[in-house]
């Protein structure tokens, strides 16, 4: 049932009759050329350069912008093939500081057509009177164009050494780098009279991403037994250095209707922005106090930030002192960023028998837990969490607000540290023990015959004070319900003839 039966014309949106969803269609283009050269150089296996450029172009820019040419250069000395190491040769196999400095770009998250923005089709009305007339369509812009936009550059700054110890059974990694990402790709803080549905894209600022990184592995025999043990452990400092004109950025990314991240100069990176609590209300005494203490005066009579509050309510902090509680009064509180990262691995094989076990985790990372709001909130009507069940109504040294109707008090619906907490965690990762049938055993088989029986588990458990389902959330920390990652046990059998 098209409108027109031109050829042209008949494709699926212009289709009138469909007994079910109307399909649609999504097509686009788009072009991006790279090229890159890269020189080496190496002198006695003690000294090693290394120059490269590389150049991107893409048709998201506009033109004047949309191509540019990205350096790095690298530099080795081994100072364990120097003549003057000497004896230290027979313990140490090998000593190398190294440096590099390089730069790279990113336009992932520019839309296809950021260079050249097209209306959008939207129903309009038009009114004489009382009486409606025939709808009209018109035509608009969503977002508006920015012929300003540019690459986002990464440059990153690293030195550190290897260290290789007794015929490389020991083998040590040290790194200290600084990565500056300047230029950051974001949506423009607009108006709300300017008009359009989506922000656009604008360079805003500089991030500076900081740290040190070690790596440690041995490896050995004794007697019978074949071993191998490693582990790793990295820090970072996360910190914004510039936002240009602007004094913050509110990120849109949101979470059950809240949209809790800010970026500004000396925080991190998509900082935590909140509202500051204090516990939980135990008396209506404490309550009165409170609101002595942190009011204003309306219309000659005294007024209370918490008026609304009962025994079992949080207790908001009013951080401006005006005697309400609102946006005015939300401060930083950390990142998702976690501040240090390790994680050991170790290996085992004797007399046919293998183990392997790897062990990971995160430290000094916050979380925003969601699911919160929908599973402690009484007055949704859905599924309710356990942890009710520990709430103040039934044991009034919680730290989890009493349960209520209509929550009057906003437990649920204030954007507070509340929904805040500890994202660290240790998690056992993976453990396989295996054991290989020994050739005699096989008989004529042949040779290169092998049996191997195994068994092994993945995520088999978590330690962590994250109340949520996994405290791997990702989304800059923000847990919407994140289903958790499956703890898996495999049983095996590998037969090679």
């Amino acid at each position: 049932d098209f409108s027109r039966e031109d050829s042209w014309a008949q494709i699926f949106v212009n289709g009138n009759n469909w007994s079910k969803e109307k399909p649609s269609e999504v097509f686009w283009e788009q072009s991006q050329i790279s090229s890159f050269g890269r020189a080496s150089y190496s002198y006695d296996d003690r000294y090693f350069f290394t120059g490269s450029l590389r150049y991107d172009a893409t048709s998201r820019l506009m033109k004047d912008n949309r191509s540019q040419v990205f350096p790095a250069v690298s530099a080795g000395w081994k100072i364990s093939s120097e003549p003057f190491f000497g004896k230290m040769g027979e313990s140490v196999s090998l000593l190398k500081l190294r440096g590099s400095w390089g730069r790279i770009g990113n336009v992932s998250s520019v839309g296809y057509y950021a260079n050249n923005i097209k209306f959008s089709e939207s129903p309009w009305f038009t009114y004489f009177g009382d009486q409606a007339q025939t709808p009209v369509k018109g035509i608009s812009l969503n977002t508006f164009l920015n012929p300003n936009l540019r690459w986002e550059t990464t440059e990153q700054l690293d030195l550190g050494f290897d260290l290789n110890l007794f015929d490389d059974r020991f083998t040590f990694v040290m790194d200290w780098f600084r990565k500056d990402t300047k230029d950051l790709i974001e949506d423009l803080v607009i108006s709300p009279t300017a008009g359009i549905e989506v922000a656009p894209k604008g360079n805003v600022g500089k991030v500076r991403n900081s740290g040190l990184e070690f790596a440690a592995n041995y490896m050995d025999k004794i007697g019978n037994v074949r071993f191998n043990v490693g582990a790793n452990f990295a820090t970072l400092k996360n910190e914004v250095l510039d936002l240009g004109e602007v004094e913050y950025l509110a990120h849109r990314d949101d979470i059950r209707g809240f949209r809790p991240l800010r970026s500004a100069v000396g925080q991190s990176w998509y900082s935590y922005y909140l509202i500051p609590s204090d516990g939980i209300f135990k008396t209506q005494a404490e309550i009165d106090t409170y609101n002595s203490e942190h009011g204003r005066e309306v219309s000659g009579n005294w007024t209370g930030a918490q008026m609304k509050a009962k025994p079992g309510d949080i207790r908001f902090t009013d951080v401006d002192g005006n005697g309400i509680i609102n946006e005015d009064d939300r401060v930083f509180m950390d990142s998702y960023a976690p501040k240090y990262t390790y994680a050991f691995n170790a290996g085992f094989e004797y007399k046919g028998f293998d183990l392997s076990l790897q062990v990971q985790g995160v430290g000094g990372n916050k979380i925003f837990n969601g699911p919160k709001i929908m599973t402690n909130a009484t007055e949704t009507g859905w599924n309710l969490s356990k942890d009710l069940l520990n709430s103040f109504t039934f044991n009034e040294s919680s730290n989890i607000p009493r349960v209520t109707v209509n929550d009057p008090n906003g437990n649920y619906t204030t954007l507070s540290n509340f929904f805040l907490e500890d994202g660290s965690y240790i998690r056992f990762k993976n453990l396989t023990i295996g054991y290989t049938l020994p050739a005699n055993v096989l008989g004529k088989l042949g040779k290169e015959a092998s049996i191997r029986i195994y068994a092994s588990g993945e995520n088999l458990f978590t330690i962590t004070k994250y109340g949520g389902m996994d405290p791997e959330v990702g989304h800059m920390g923000l847990d919407g319900g994140r289903y958790p990652v499956s703890r898996v046990i495999n049983f095996g059998l590998n037969l090679n003839f």
